[in-house]
């Protein structure tokens, strides 16, 4: 069961969802796009891939109005499922230090693009 996030959409290789949280001390909504990394891999034609969380920053108006922050995550997984969405919102909130912009961590994997 995914704690309370409303699914945009799902396909195998990504997943759009929208959920609560906390980032810089106040109370947020994530709009989320998760993807396998395989498939970033293929969209990029870049055959090494390194697990990242992208924060991209908002706009003057998107910061007046409701607190609601874009999340890009890429997790090297076979597939998208509710398991692994829920996996990562529990992830983003539990992790303390989030920061605008890309943080890529661990190893590089390497994805072949056939």
């Amino acid at each position: 069961m995914v704690p309370a996030a409303k699914l945009v959409s799902l396909t195998s290789t990504s997943a759009e969802f929208v959920f609560a949280g906390r980032f810089e001390g106040r109370q947020v909504f994530w709009q989320c796009q998760l993807q396998c990394l395989a498939s970033v891999a293929q969209a990029s034609r870049q055959t090494s891939q390194r697990q990242f969380i992208e924060i991209l920053p908002c706009s003057e108006s998107q910061q007046k109005e409701k607190p609601t922050l874009r999340i890009r995550v890429g997790l090297n997984v076979p597939e998208i499922n509710p398991g692994v969405i829920e996996k990562t919102i529990i992830m983003i909130r539990n992790y303390k230090r989030l920061q605008i912009g890309r943080h890529e961590y661990g190893e590089s994997f390497e994805f072949s693009l056939d």
